[in-house]
């Protein structure tokens, strides 16, 4: 009598290992020190979404953005949950990690020689993104969904691994697929990739009638279409769906089209940035791709590898599609993939370096092994050394003095000079209501006060035509009581789009600073 679902679960649980369990703790500890770990723009700009639909706003509605709901609702639970603050978010995300890492361990236990090497994987996935994040890295969409990517593709391969139950993994694979689209709608190559090459594996190996491949078809169909569904009725329901339409169907496109794309020397940086510090998991990940392909010309196929392969080509072609952003968090799209395919690469150069040792005794290989792992390791061994550093002189960021400081420390003087600008705000005699900010929503977060409007001033940049012309109404119609333009937006308002930011007539220059101007209501 076969166990359910729940049950097998449980008793899989039990089957972690020592290691595993080690490496749980590891990330554990990662996870801790990045609880106060300060926000940047985007995540800055996340919660005040996420706040706004605590307060009882509608997104899109009430808040604008071009992003897909998912990054918001992820935000918003998090904040329900432990608070709408950096611990509570970080919080909420270091369990999703390590229920990430679980699941790491559960699924890809038989898929290495030696048993170790998967109690690694977490380290070499999790670990490593703790590591090279930087303030504008953690929480963001490309990290997070990294879990339910690796889902909609596992359960892709199990279907193709069993006849009997092949048809529940394709439904739960297309489920899944649905929420990594709630993310962003940019990622459905990707997991359209997974379901082509579970296809292809139908015809090719289990000579599988068209008959039976249309079925399968309709069930990874039916899967994707349930979570978005049921977003289309909830949107549905609070008559945004002409909103919807315009932010995920006629937008994009024309984004695409009539905004000038980043500058190339961007998408470098950004390269360089995820090269530098994941370069444990790029090095050896490159090794593992290698041993992999050399298996292919011996017609071995690795089900799995072809899987995290079109992963990886697949997410390279996405982040180049995204060429108004070429930020380097796109970048981390890839770790999951690398950080499996590094812990094959571990096990190639395992094997390669036992055959070279003459040592006979067991433990000292393990030692100049592990020794010899090391210098490819120092990037993310630094960040984490820094990180740690600056958490202990802080005495753990116990209090909120320390947690600003330590915030404050890791910005680089983000924390500070933002609390700088809005601290006239906190006073008794500042005008009290909304505010407006065309720049970093972290003045937002850090002052306290909220959005007047909904479109956002994050990336004014990307607007339309009219949609500049639709947020100088929102403005004059709220009047918050205080504007604020970053230096960065200045040329951009002042000069390019004054004719549509006429709403600044209404207001008066309160006071100026390297960051921008602050505009009262007269």
């Amino acid at each position: 009598m076969k166990l359910s679902a729940f049950q097998e679960s449980l008793h899989s649980l039990k089957r972690l290992s020592r290691n595993d369990i080690f490496a749980l703790i590891v990330i554990t500890l990662i996870g801790l020190i990045h609880l106060s770990f300060p926000f940047d723009g985007d995540q800055a700009l996340f919660i005040t979404g996420a706040s706004k639909i605590d307060q009882g706003g509608v997104l899109y509605r009430d808040f604008w953005d071009l992003k897909q709901p998912g990054i918001y609702w992820f935000y918003f639970l998090a904040g329900k949950l432990f608070g709408f603050n950096e611990i509570g978010i970080h919080t909420f995300e270091l369990i999703y990690m390590l229920t990430f890492s679980t699941v790491l361990l559960l699924t890809l236990k038989n898929y290495y020689k030696y048993s170790f090497i998967s109690s690694c994987v977490p380290i070499l996935t999790v670990g490593i993104y703790y590591t090279a994040s930087g303030t504008r890295h953690l929480t963001e969409v490309e990290a997070l969904v990294g879990f339910p990517m690796f889902l909609v593709f596992w359960f892709a391969y199990k279907s193709s691994k069993s006849d009997s139950y092949a048809k529940q993994q394709l439904f739960v694979s297309g489920f899944i697929g649905g929420i990594v689209l709630l993310f962003k709608l940019l990622f459905l190559p990707i997991i359209l990739s997974f379901w082509i090459i579970t296809l292809i594996d139908a015809v090719i190996r289990k000579k599988q009638p068209l008959e039976m491949l249309f079925k399968n078809f309709i069930l990874l169909a039916i899967g994707i279409s349930i979570p978005l569904l049921v977003t289309v009725i909830y949107f549905a329901r609070l008559d945004t769906l002409n909103l919807l339409y315009q932010t995920f169907i006629e937008y994009p496109p024309r984004i695409f089209r009539e905004i000038p794309h980043a500058e190339i020397s961007r998408l470098i940086e950004s390269a360089k940035w995820f090269i530098t510090n994941y370069s444990p998991i790029l090095v050896l990940g490159i090794i593992g791709i290698y041993n992999t392909f050399k298996r292919f010309f011996k017609r071995s196929i690795d089900l799995i590898a072809v899987y995290l392969i079109s992963w990886i080509t697949t997410g390279l072609i996405v982040i180049l599609l995204q060429r108004q952003s070429w930020w380097s968090p796109h970048f981390q799209l890839l770790f999951v993939p690398l950080g499996i395919f590094a812990a094959k690469g571990i096990e190639v150069y395992l094997q390669r370096f036992k055959n070279w040792n003459l040592l006979k005794s067991s433990s000292y290989i393990s030692v100049l092994f592990v020794i010899s792992l090391l210098p490819l390791f120092i990037f993310p061994l630094k960040s984490l050394s820094v990180k740690n550093f600056i958490f202990i002189k802080e005495n753990f960021a116990l209090n909120t003095e320390q947690q600003f400081t330590y915030k404050d420390k890791l910005s680089h003087g983000t924390y500070d000079s933002v609390y700088e600008e809005v601290v006239f705000l906190k006073k008794a005699n500042s005008l009290q209501g909304d505010i407006y900010v065309c720049g970093n929503p972290l003045y937002y977060f850090i002052s306290g006060r909220n959005q007047a409007i909904p479109i956002n001033g994050w990336a004014l940049e990307l607007l339309l035509p009219e949609q500049w012309i639709q947020l100088n109404k929102q403005l004059s119609d709220s009047l918050p009581v205080y504007i604020f333009i970053s230096v960065d937006y200045y040329k951009l308002i002042t000069q390019q789009h004054s004719q549509e930011f006429q709403v600044l007539k209404n207001y008066q220059v309160l006071h100026e600073s390297k960051k921008g101007t602050w505009y009262s209501i007269m």
